[in-house]
């Protein structure tokens, strides 16, 4: 409950704000309330995840700096709010400019499509389980594999 009640006041907090200028860029608006909140929680520092010993590492993930992506998503948290809006007008866009032409064949770019889909997301299930089991049979697991992290 205590967490629905932040969130609405995070949300409260944003809108009055958009409200006040509402030709502000909303996405750089929230992270500033974001990194407010987190200021009065004391909680600016980045978490960073500690060594485990139940997952396998892989190859390529031994030389991936994990602090040096952590600290560019940080820095550059409003790309992914572009992105969705972008994709939000290109889609009507799209239907807008093909309502009047031949469809494309695009069947077999649709099945290459949904095999690397199907493996990328079975690949994330294996290596996401793991982490998902062990922090399930922690204390309060459920709750904090929503909320701890």
């Amino acid at each position: 409950m205590e967490v629905i009640i932040h969130s609405i006041s995070l949300f409260i907090q944003f809108f009055t704000n958009y409200m006040k200028d509402p030709f502000q860029d909303p996405f750089s608006l929230m992270r500033e309330v974001i990194l407010d909140s987190m200021d009065s929680q004391n909680e600016t520092s980045i978490h960073y995840v500690q060594d485990v010993n139940y997952i396998q590492v892989w190859e390529f993930e031994k030389s991936l700096d994990l602090n040096i992506w952590r600290e560019w998503f940080h820095g550059n948290f409003a790309i992914g709010g572009y992105i969705s809006l972008l994709y939000m007008v290109s889609v009507p866009l799209g239907m807008l400019i093909m309502k009047d032409r031949k469809p494309f064949n695009l069947r077999d770019e649709l099945v290459i499509w949904n095999v690397l889909l199907a493996l990328f997301s079975a690949l994330g299930f294996i290596r996401c389980l793991p982490e998902m089991i062990y922090i399930l049979k922690q204390e309060n697991g459920f709750h904090s594999s929503i909320c701890g992290r």
